[in-house]
């Protein structure tokens, strides 16, 4: 049974990619990343990993930050034709990773939908989430994961949303949904350091006539001084490492 990442990637060389893409390679077969025009050795950390396959789309492409739907539809497409009948494509980020292998639980053949709670953390040593009104991901279940099947990729249809439209088809409709438990979460890392939290804010500020009331607000709370922190209550398998902490912490 064959398992496949697919990610949406852009500049993340200085981040957690390269630590990401050894997590990753430990229980995926293949990973599909789609590039948004990096500027950095975001594609040449990737090469070196031999399950990586580039699947940019040809010129013509905007920057998808604010054009989000198209490069979605794009990557959902290709890891889906691209992906054995019977397999799992993987949606991850490239700051994310689960707390434990979750092949145990696609190998079975009783789902065909997966969804994970997600931890976003806010420091790393040790290993810290946020919990509050805006920041509830773990206490919630989303699709992250889809087994392949027959016809899966006719007749999607999508948000069309500049931003947040979601990794698979605002249309898909599953039939049979494995709540992944607790202890298999993901780990998200996209907030975990300062200097990560002061690029996410100028980001959803350079989008915010795209985002919702909610989002707005959400996004207006990213560099509050003092966030509500709770202790991660798992041993995670892995760890990702930001590859400029030294130069953020130092």
């Amino acid at each position: 049974m064959e398992v496949n990442v697919a990610c949406l990637v852009k500049n993340e060389a200085d981040r957690y990619w390269e630590s990401a893409l050894q997590a990753w390679s430990e229980f995926a077969d293949g990973i599909f990343i789609l590039d948004d025009l990096s500027e950095d050795a975001t594609l040449d950390i990737a090469k070196g990993f031999s399950k990586v396959e580039n699947c940019s789309p040809p010129g013509g492409y905007t920057e998808a930050w604010g054009d989000e739907t198209r490069y979605r539809k794009w990557l959902y497409d290709y890891a889906i034709q691209n992906t054995e009948p019977g397999g799992v494509v993987f949606w991850l980020d490239a700051d994310m990773v689960p707390l434990h292998d979750p092949r145990e639980f696609f190998e079975t053949d009783l789902f065909d939908t997966f969804t994970f709670s997600l931890y976003d953390l806010w420091e790393t040593e040790p290993l810290f989430y946020r919990t509050d009104s805006f920041w509830q991901g773990h206490t919630n279940h989303r699709i992250w994961a889809i087994r392949v099947t027959e016809g899966l990729e006719s007749d999607c249809e999508w948000s069309g949303r500049g931003i947040h439209c979601g990794h698979i088809p605002a249309s898909y409709r599953p039939d049979a949904v494995c709540f992944m438990p607790e202890s298999f979460s993901l780990l998200h890392y996209g907030y975990a350091s300062p200097a990560d939290r002061m690029d996410r804010d100028a980001r959803y500020r350079s989008v915010k006539h795209l985002l919702s009331d909610f989002e707005r607000a959400h996004a207006a709370t990213i560099l509050d001084p003092r966030p509500i922190l709770e202790a991660l209550p798992f041993e995670p398998t892995w760890e990702l490492k930001r590859k400029t902490d030294a130069m953020v912490y130092g």
